[in-house]
């Protein structure tokens, strides 16, 4: 019927919805602004908006306006700073806000591949994991991760990856049962980017450990052959190697490697150097363990074959001239050796060669009977030659006396042995054809008959051999008398009495005595008395039947008299120190002296030299003195000395250690009143102040001069300051991180003169070892894993300490299986 109705805008035309079939380029890097990106599709109206979208993250809106060519056609750019890595979705929405979305459409990425430079450790054990503490290189990214490669084995991925900085990353991989080698370290980042480092890692097997050798000693004639070297780690292929400090290695031979704990090898000794040697195991991949310390090289035991002299008294010593045998060494003691008694060292032992030695023994006062003859090498290895030396008494050296050896027949005389050396059987030959001979003859009694001169023999004997003595013409037997006489007193102080008593034989009947100053005497035993001083002779005249004899004792009788003390001085004052000399000038002979000189000093030569060394007035006392007495002379303030010159001086440190740089504060304490002072303090430096202060800024030994001067002269004194160096301790090691057990090295670097130190391991704050006294070089193994504080202590020779701990400085890995 033509009636209408409508309803407004009920009814919407759309443009179909764009659509991003791609885009070109469809990758960036996240460091800026990508260049045009041409993106092509369906659908695209001007106006149109684009953007890159991924779940998570913030969009990235296309920088300014895109320009839409035509409806298949938009060029556009994004700035992509610190975008995430990885694929992002490339949207288009037109001004309909319809859109389209062109999935995983653009890739963002780093801006560089990372790049591995280095690994730390490099290498590891195939029996457990490896702590990587600095895989190093640039351009390491959150979410990388770190795999080990090697041509035809299974990939090792690393766990517990770390990115510490863009260029660490710390990890650990578990080698447990991979193959030995070169292993590529492969870095890849979340962006797919990697990087390599070609053989950057090695996996090896366990290192050789050793515990054992049996034996652990060897003779340094030959080979040894080793039927034990015991351990762990060990390989087909192994070498043997014995190290001693510089001396050449010794490779063993024959080695065979029975099974991973057990080796067998033969070792040529032969010439090589005495002492503790280190066994050294390396397998085929260069690995190594070494046992120190732990066989000994040694000489063979000496032997002893012969001895020259076999014998020798004991009343002295005994010279050896060849001592024969084998296996001498220089440095040998040789001794006697004897049950129950005390060895007797040999002195100036001179080893010749190794088969001779000479040698001396001090035999006196050794038993007798038979010795061993002992060498021992400075190594306390002995031989000895049994019951080879025998210990004689002395030979008796025989002498002998008699009493009277003049008289007239029939005349008894009684012999008394002088024999030394104990002989046990005396045998007399009188001269007179009278011959005695036994144990009990030692000092016979026998009457010679008739007169004459008679030669006596005595032959003394003991175990030790026999000795004689012959005293020609020594008993003489006359008929005319014997002249003999005493006196008593014979010296003495006037006025002097003596009584001489005859003692004649030969029963004279007459006597005459001559005094020696003047006097004379016709009785048998006279008395005298001699008045003055002097020095007499004496002759006795007997007469009988027979005829007469006369006998002079000369100088018999000495009469002294009594001294009178007396002295002068050449000088009696002056300044200090002052030597002055006496002069004796007693009477009467005096035969001893003694001088006081009043400041505590004496002597007692006759003219003696005294210094006085301080000042004071001195009262010198002489006593002199002889067989008839003594007297005494004193001089009462005799000696006047006043104060001289004297230098001295004390000084002050700044530190009781004396330790570098050092201030001394010097102080004079000179005597005498000085007017001028001269310092020299040893380093080139001088002073003229009384009290001066000097620096010492370096260590040293410095001798400080004073020289000063006076009215009364000059003098100089020099003392000495020794300037320590301080000390401070410092060590390093090598190496500091490997795997049980592991052997390192400490190096003492400390500043200063060390004459002590101490090294001392600690884990968990607990000692393990203190080793004392330490070597500047310390080797120490480690046998257990875990990681240990090292600490240092050194002592310089005037007892400074100082410390360095350094906590956890050794890391020692897991044991290999």
């Amino acid at each position: 019927d033509g009636q209408e109705t409508s309803l407004p805008d009920s009814f919407i035309v759309h443009n179909p919805a764009p659509v991003v079939s791609g885009a070109a380029p469809d990758a960036g890097i996240n460091s800026g602004n990508t260049g045009i990106i041409t993106l092509t599709g369906t659908g695209f109206l001007d106006g149109a908006m684009v953007k890159l979208a991924r779940n998570g993250e913030p969009d990235i809106a296309a920088k300014g306006t895109p320009v839409v060519e035509n409806d298949t056609t938009i060029l556009c750019f994004f700035d992509l700073t610190g975008a995430r890595v990885g694929y992002w979705d490339i949207v288009v929405t037109n001004t309909d806000t319809l859109s389209g979305t062109l999935a995983g459409g653009f890739f963002i990425s780093y801006p560089a591949a990372p790049v591995v430079t280095g690994i730390d450790p490099d290498f590891g054990v195939n029996t457990g994991p490896v702590a990587i503490t600095n895989l190093s290189g640039s351009e390491f990214h959150e979410g990388a991760t770190v795999v080990l490669m090697k041509s035809g084995e299974t990939t090792i991925t690393a766990t517990g990856v770390s990115l510490e900085a863009p260029d660490r990353i710390t990890c650990n991989f578990d080698l447990t049962g991979v193959k030995t080698g070169a292993w590529d370290v492969v870095v890849t980042n979340d962006d797919g980017q990697e990087g390599i480092l070609a053989g950057g890692f090695t996996v090896r097997y366990p290192a050789p450990a050793i515990t054992a050798i049996t034996p652990d000693t060897g003779i340094n004639t030959g080979p040894v052959v080793i039927t034990n070297l015991s351990g762990s780690g060990f390989r087909p292929g192994a070498s043997v190697t014995f190290t001693k400090l510089g001396e050449p290695d010794i490779n063993a031979t024959g080695v065979i490697v029975v099974h991973r704990g057990k080796i067998t090898c033969t070792a040529n000794l032969a010439g090589v150097a005495a002492g503790l040697w280190n066994i050294v195991v390396e397998n085929d991949d260069g690995q190594y363990g070494i046992l120190t310390d732990a066989f000994s090289v040694e000489y063979p035991a000496p032997t002893v074959t012969g001895i020259s002299p076999t014998r020798g008294a004991n009343d002295g010593s005994v010279a050896i001239t060849a001592l024969t045998g084998t296996g001498f060494r220089s440095g040998a003691i040789v001794q006697l050796t004897r049950n129950g008694q005390y060895p007797i060292q040999a002195t100036g032992v001179t080893v010749v060669n190794q088969t001779t030695i000479t040698c001396t023994f001090d035999l006196t006062g050794k038993a007798i009977g038979a010795w061993n003859v002992v060498v021992r090498n400075t190594d306390d290895k002995s031989g000895m030659l049994a019951s080879g030396f025998t210990i004689t008494p002395p030979i008796p050296v025989p002498d002998f006396t008699a009493s009277p050896l003049l008289g007239t027949a029939p005349l008894t005389v009684q012999f008394t042995d002088l024999s030394i050396n104990n002989p046990t059987i005396w045998s007399w030959d009188f001269g007179d054809g009278v011959k005695v001979i036994g144990v009990n003859q030692q000092n016979p009694i026998h009457t010679y008959q008739n007169p004459g001169v008679y030669t006596v023999a005595l032959l003394a004997q003991n175990t030790g051999g026999e000795g004689q003595i012959i005293k020609e013409n020594y008993i003489s037997v006359v008929e005319t008398p014997v002249a003999g006489f005493t006196a008593e007193p014979v010296e003495g102080p006037a006025p002097l009495l003596v009584q001489f008593t005859d003692t004649s034989d030969g029963k004279p009947s007459k006597w005459l005595w001559k005094f020696g100053d003047g006097g004379y005497s016709v009785q048998q035993n006279p008395y005298y008395l001699y008045k003055k001083p002097g020095v007499y002779t004496v002759t006795l005249t007997v007469n009988n039947n027979a005829g007469a004899d006369t006998i002079t004792k000369t100088n018999l009788i000495t009469v002294t008299e009594l001294p009178v003390a007396g002295f002068t001085a050449n000088i009696t004052s002056g300044t200090s120190p002052l030597a002055v000399e006496f002069k004796d000038t007693s009477a009467g002979n005096p035969t001893s002296w003694s001088w006081t000189f009043g400041d505590g000093g004496t002597s007692n030569d006759q003219n003696p030299v005294h210094v006085f060394a301080g000042p004071g007035t001195f009262s010198v006392e002489l006593t002199v003195a002889n067989d008839a007495g003594e007297d005494t002379e004193t001089k009462e303030g005799y000696i006047i000395v006043e104060q001289g010159l004297k230098a001295d001086f004390v000084f002050t440190t700044s530190n009781p250690a004396n330790t570098a740089p050092l201030t001394v504060a010097f102080n004079d304490r000179s005597l005498g009143s000085p007017l001028r002072w001269s310092w020299r303090f040893g380093d080139g430096y001088v002073s003229t102040e009384r009290n001066p202060i000097h620096n010492y800024p370096k260590p040293g030994t410095y001798d400080i001069t004073l020289s000063v001067t006076g009215l009364a002269g000059s003098d100089s004194i020099t003392k000495t300051i020794q300037v320590i160096s301080p000390l401070d301790a410092e060590f390093v090691a090598d190496p500091v991180t490997g795997s049980a057990p592991l052997t390192i090295l400490l190096s003492d670097i400390s500043v200063g003169k060390v004459t002590e130190r101490q090294w001392l391991i600690l884990k968990n704050g607990q000692n393990l070892a203190v080793i004392y006294p330490g070597e500047a070089k310390q080797i120490y193994t480690f046998n257990e894993p875990g990681q240990y504080t090292v600490i240092l202590k050194v002592m310089d020779e005037f007892g400074k300490e100082d410390t360095e701990v350094k906590n956890n400085y050794i890391n020692v890995l897991n044991f290999p299986p």
